[in-house]
């Protein structure tokens, strides 16, 4: 399973215990399961050896009806 995977999967599955914690009901779990928008960006950074590295983030929109929201998870 790639690591984009196992993030999603960490990510439902917390979902869901926090979902069941606040009693949150069917029809607002399958709005708030599924993101609208995922933007995925990588920066390249020049380190102090020289090389060259890139650092991957992600900014995932759930839903915008009380403004606007999002996650943010950097690798």
């Amino acid at each position: 399973m790639s690591k984009q995977a196992d993030l999603s999967s960490d990510a439902q599955s917390r979902m869901t215990e926090i979902f069941e914690r606040l009693c949150v009901g069917v029809d607002v779990r399958r709005q708030l399961q599924q993101p609208k928008r995922i933007h995925r960006a990588a920066t390249p950074v020049r380190m102090d050896d020289g090389s060259l590295e890139a650092f991957h983030a992600w900014r995932i929109q759930y839903d915008h009806s009380r403004g606007t929201q999002s996650s943010f998870c950097e690798e």
